[in-house]
């Protein structure tokens, strides 16, 4: 038995439901400007690859979760320049660093 148009109408609008709530949950929880040090660090998980170098490079800042990808333990452990530098350190450039009025620090 065929599905109705109607049946498929009903599939196609619950799916776009969800794609509008899953874009709307992303741009609530977007990253806020760190207290201290009034940077945004954010890690693309896409192109990290879990080399580690972060980490290496400042363990108070950074560490690999348990699908061994970057993420960020406290933006304000350790200077802006440090954090730069250990962006600079990743292979892969999956580090963003952006300071408090949008302008990007690094890379």
């Amino acid at each position: 038995m065929q599905p109705s148009a109607a049946m498929n109408g009903g599939r196609a609008r619950i799916a776009l439901t969800l794609a509008l709530e899953k874009l709307r949950s992303a741009a609530m929880s977007a990253p806020e400007v760190s207290p201290k040090n009034r940077i945004v660090i954010e890690v693309d998980r896409g192109l990290c690859f879990g080399f580690g170098d972060c980490v290496d490079s400042l363990p108070d800042v950074f560490d690999l979760d348990d699908d061994d990808k970057a993420y960020v333990i406290d933006p304000d452990a350790a200077t802006t320049e440090d954090i730069a530098e250990a962006a600079q350190n990743c292979p892969v450039d999956a580090i963003i660093v952006t300071g408090e009025s949008g302008e990007q620090l690094y890379p």
